[in-house]
């Protein structure tokens, strides 16, 4: 790997060799005087083989370990940085001055660090009270030279309220494919969407905000539509339901790419005048009013899970080729005809028995816009029978173009314990939908006994 001969123990240290461009180290490496010595360019071999992971578990013990070689030898130390580098934790403005003068006093380092994390050292928690001195977070990418292949910014419990004027301007110099707001605070929601918009993350995952946000007006929702270029994934995970309330009266992310949002709030099951409100602004996820008209067709997933609530929106393209014979020569291969790519809207519902109420409304709320209902659900549901009678009644009501409603089992159900056909059993709990003609179902997925054969 890198040139240099042989040092006897009685030359300790005499010669050196190259391990990064202007640094040097001994081409030996050894404990004391009695330890085998082996060739750097062995021991560095080892190092490298050290830090390959291939997961966050196997990341954190590579990091652990390469820390713990980079105490026995001087060395070691270069090569063990230079594999350190590709995950960067900058905790404290001493931590950011003294990793920014080692980056640049290499040429090869700074297209070495591919995730960057700016918070409190994890193991501390006196953050939370104020103790955090964060007026050093504005300033980081203009301290540190251009990290060119950077992939991933972890911004942990930053308070956007006490940054410098300059901060959204200054981190504009980071480009990386994925975003992550963990803890953030912030009395202001759209400081997050000029956040993203600065940064022009293909993925944001946002966890947890710290601190009240004040509500906005509607009419400043999507203000920023078009600002977000690269975004393709969003992730969301909220503890509270009104931190959740406010970001979707808020929401302003839309994109030329955009194509998946996930949402999960781990607080109570909500009222249902609070889920009407959500579900308005559901539907302006699913379809952005700002939007232009070629992109409103494009495929599109919002899952959203609120504690044992599941509803997923889905938009795809699917398309038809029809196949054409000449008349002129009955014996020339059929010709396809141009595919007309049409839209295909599926709203997917997971039920269960504590939340009938809120899934019913959900689907009285989505229903005219989807081609598609799916509903999944579980063995205890087949019991509750006012849910089925609601559902009944909303899935059948006569409407402008006929839906296909669909029940799938959820994959934790035991089999179906009758001698019915599942399929039977279902015509009784959606008769309205039978008569129609707009119930489908597999008994097989149902672990029909009748029809297994």
């Amino acid at each position: 790997m890198h040139g240099g001969s042989y040092i006897a123990p009685e030359r300790h240290g005499a010669s050196t060799s190259v391990t990064l461009e202007g640094e040097t180290n001994p081409t030996w490496a050894g404990l004391h005087h009695g330890f085998p010595r082996l060739p750097i360019e062995i021991c560095e071999y080892i190092i490298d083989a050290i830090a390959i992971s291939s997961n966050d578990f196997e990341e954190y013990h590579m990091k652990v370990t390469l820390r713990a070689c980079a105490l026995v030898s001087k060395a070691w130390v270069p090569r063990c940085r230079f594999h350190l580098c590709r995950i960067v934790n900058i905790t404290s403005y001493d931590s950011l001055v003294s990793f920014a003068r080692y980056i640049k006093s290499f040429n090869d380092l700074p297209s070495r660090v591919l995730k960057l994390r700016i918070g409190p050292p994890m193991e501390d928690f006196t953050f939370g009270s104020g103790q955090w001195n964060q007026t050093w977070v504005s300033f980081v990418p203009v301290l540190l030279p251009r990290l060119h292949n950077l992939q991933r910014l972890h911004l942990d419990c930053v308070d956007l309220d006490q940054q410098n004027v300059i901060f959204w301007r200054n981190y504009t110099l980071f480009h990386c494919d994925e975003l992550d707001l963990d803890g953030l605070v912030c009395s202001y929601p759209p400081q997050i969407a000029r956040l993203v918009s600065a940064i022009q993350p293909q993925k944001l995952e946002l966890s947890p905000l710290l601190g009240q946000c004040a509500q906005e007006p509607l009419a400043t929702r999507f203000s920023s539509c078009t600002t977000f270029k690269r975004l393709k994934s969003v992730d969301v995970t909220l503890q509270y339901w009104e931190d959740a309330v406010v970001f979707f009266r808020v929401w302003s992310m839309s994109g030329p790419h955009l194509s998946s949002i996930k949402f999960r709030l781990t607080d109570r099951i909500p009222d249902r005048a609070d889920v009407a409100d959500m579900c308005d602004s559901i539907g302006h996820m699913f379809r952005p009013p700002c939007q232009p008209v070629e992109d409103a067709q494009r495929p599109i997933s919002v899952e959203v899970q609120l504690n044992s609530v599941l509803f997923h929106l889905s938009r795809a393209l699917i398309g038809s080729s029809t196949r054409s014979v000449s008349p002129r020569d009955p014996h020339q291969p059929e010709a396809e005809s141009p595919s007309k790519l049409v839209t295909h809207n599926t709203l997917e519902v997971q039920l269960s028995y504590n939340s009938s109420d809120i899934a019913v409304l959900v689907i009285t709320r989505f229903i005219n816009d989807f081609d598609t209902v799916v509903l999944i659900f579980s063995y205890n549901i087949w019991s509750n029978a006012h849910l089925w009678q609601s559902l009944d009644a909303v899935l059948s009501k006569p409407r402008a173009t006929n839906i296909s409603v669909e029940l799938k089992p959820d994959q934790r159900m035991r089999p179906i314990d009758s001698s019915q056909c599942p399929k039977e059993l279902q015509s009784i709990a959606l008769p309205k939908c039978t008569a129609r003609g707009i119930l489908h179902s597999d008994c097989l997925e149902w672990g029909c006994t009748i029809h297994q054969s």
